[in-house]
């Protein structure tokens, strides 16, 4: 795969988000997860289950549209099976990373001499989908109910949920090597990486516990870029608005998010018009952004809910 054409996988992914910021939704915000999740997560027409931010989109799309099927199938696809795509359906282009193998030349520390060795370099490329349910024509296997898929209906504020999400926080904070946390009457919640410490605003400053728990599941994830050894992200000022602005911080925001899903609850740190511009100008900065915070979102979260399981 050619560079331009990298390039333009993260050009679509990208422009895909900026489309929603213009029109007003964060999807790493929104409940994408009021998608029903009654016959399972969002997945390709054969089986494999979407995951990060092609979930996240996926779901969001789904729910938007009130898709209840949760399979997805290219143009292609559909028509080698006897199905056509609806004039006028837009589908939604997801993304993949591909590793390929490539053969260079490399000096051998203890001899000096060059030597040739295979290393690997992922591209990143990716396809359009469409829901089944914009498609005529398919003969389909009838869809199967899952356990628990009718979990995302709980009420927020449910004792359970609650309980979930403190659960999820405790066994973090409580785990080898997790970072310390004060609740103290601070404006701003905010992780000090030199002192590896979560400083927290009072419980009672917030208006309800979804916005207490996507708070702190959003500091939680900030502190996980040690262990993670994650990436310091662009040089230069990241104040809330500048140029350089934005991986960090979108990391511990798709962290928060997927950990929000986790625990049924739906992520409220802001949604301001200054916000959202913000984002969009990072993203317009860095089209490669929002697929690395994406990816690095993920592996954030499951580093916290691992936590559980240890």
């Amino acid at each position: 795969m050619n560079k331009s054409r990298r390039l333009d996988s993260f050009d679509k992914v990208s422009n895909q988000i900026i489309e929603l910021l213009d029109a007003g939704v964060i999807p790493w915000q929104k409940p994408y997860w009021q998608a029903s999740k009654e016959y399972g997560q969002q997945r390709s027409i054969d089986g494999r289950e979407y995951s990060g931010l092609n979930a996240l989109m996926l779901g969001l799309m789904a729910g938007v549209k009130g898709y209840v099927d949760p399979r997805w199938i290219t143009f292609n696809q559909a028509k080698s099976r006897g199905g056509m795509v609806r004039r006028g359906e837009k589908g939604l282009h997801v993304g993949w990373w591909n590793p390929q193998k490539h053969e260079r030349e490399i000096e051998n520390p203890d001899t000096g001499e060059m030597e040739k060795k295979q290393i690997m370099i992922w591209y990143f490329g990716g396809h359009t989908v469409f829901n089944v349910e914009q498609v005529d024509g398919l003969e389909l296997k009838p869809l199967e109910k899952v356990d628990g898929g009718n979990a995302g209906t709980k009420p927020e504020n449910s004792p359970d949920t609650i309980a979930e999400a403190e659960a999820v926080a405790t066994a973090y904070l409580e785990s080898d090597g997790a970072p310390g946390i004060e609740w103290t009457s601070t404006q701003t919640p905010h992780y000090i990486p030199s002192e590896h410490r979560i400083n927290m605003t009072l419980k009672d400053s917030f208006y309800n516990a979804p916005e207490m728990y996507s708070t702190l599941f959003h500091e939680m994830s900030h502190s996980t870029s040690k262990p993670l050894a994650r990436k310091k992200g662009q040089k230069g000022a990241t104040h809330f608005g500048s140029d350089n602005y934005g991986q960090e911080e979108l990391v511990a925001e798709f962290s928060s998010a997927f950990l929000c899903d986790a625990v049924n609850i739906t992520s409220t740190i802001q949604n301001s018009a200054s916000y959202i511009d913000n984002w969009k100008k990072a993203i317009k900065a860095d089209r490669k952004l929002i697929v690395y915070a994406a990816s690095q979102g993920v592996k954030s979260a499951d580093y916290i809910l691992n936590t559980q399981e240890k």
